[in-house]
């Protein structure tokens, strides 16, 4: 086995008879290291010191040397050269923790209100599991000619495409809500990212157009979500600061006055699902109509550009 290995090494031909001479030289090396070991070790029972003369005739090389193999010199003819020692650190990687985003990515912008200097209110719809309270929902923004902002998820879109079509034919504002409305904090940015790319797929079965923003479920997002918003050529990341509560199956007349907190700037957050998010909403318009505020779209809020159902008059 030895010979075959070393002729493999050096690239020789295999002889049986250097073959033989192989192994019994490796065999005498052997005898001769183990027994200079065993030596070096009874030096001090024999009262004799490592560095001293005796020992140094007794051991064939210096005992505590870094390496324990002898000198390539005196290796016996046809044995195996001495193995390398391992590196000293682990191998760089070539690339970025699988669970980390690519260097040199621009973060999107995380917004949760508008600004406060301006009589501006932003109103937005999650989810769209509810077609008909949807197209209601429609109805009374188109009647009242009022602007906002939808986010669906992909799995809606899909599940229902004559709403969300009705929703962008009225010029609406349709943005990214992950596909299966799924937790984004924590979780890797290939699966972050995935979970965005594949609402936005729908978007492209659909011939939808997709603002270039996105909200992530239940507010749970991370630095990682900014990441791959902005992988995904996602602008900004849209939370709210007004919260009516209308997924916890709140009154019309509780989302209303929620609603109405908002102030200057402010993204009231609400869902197309309740049905009574769709009752309390002409009281909300009218509401913050009163009060001499002017509904936006998050593009107008935010400058960025996308549709707008009903423009501000030209000055």
């Amino acid at each position: 086995m030895f010979s075959r290995r070393r002729e493999y090494y050096i690239g020789g031909r295999p002889r049986r008879r250097s073959g033989r001479v192989t192994i019994v030289a490796l065999a005498l090396a052997l005898v001769a290291v183990v027994g200079a070991v065993a030596l070096a070790g009874n030096l001090p029972a024999l009262g004799l010191a490592p560095g001293s003369s005796a020992a140094a005739v007794a051991t064939p090389g210096p005992v505590g040397a870094a390496s324990p193999q002898p000198p390539p010199a005196s290796l016996p003819a046809g044995s195996l050269p001495p193995i390398a020692p391992p590196p000293s650190g682990s191998p760089t990687p070539s690339g970025p923790p699988p669970c980390e985003g690519p260097a040199g990515i621009e973060p999107a912008r995380v917004v949760s209100h508008g600004s406060i200097h301006e009589k501006t209110v932003a109103l937005t719809f999650d989810d769209g599991t509810n077609p008909e309270n949807t197209a209601q929902i429609l109805r009374i923004l188109k009647q009242f000619k009022v602007n906002a902002t939808f986010f669906p998820t992909g799995r809606s879109m899909e599940r229902f495409p004559k709403v969300w079509r009705a929703v962008a034919r009225a010029n609406y504002p349709i943005a990214n809500h992950t596909y299966a409305h799924g937790e984004l904090s924590g979780k890797c940015f290939d699966v972050q990212r995935r979970e965005l790319s594949r609402a936005a797929a729908v978007f492209d079965e659909q011939h939808l157009l997709q603002f270039p923003a996105m909200r992530p479920p239940y507010e749970l997002f991370d630095d990682t979500t900014a990441v791959a918003a902005a992988a995904e050529g996602l602008q900004a990341v849209i939370l709210w600061n007004i919260d009516t509560r209308d997924w916890q199956g709140a009154s019309a007349a509780s989302i209303r006055r929620e609603a109405l907190h908002g102030g200057r700037g402010s993204i009231i957050l609400m869902h197309t699902g309740p049905e009574a998010t769709a009752e309390a909403l002409p009281g909300i318009i009218r509401g913050f109509k009163a009060r001499g505020f002017r509904f936006v779209t998050i593009g107008e809020m935010l400058g960025i550009d996308g549709p707008v159902p009903f423009p501000a008059p030209q000055e």
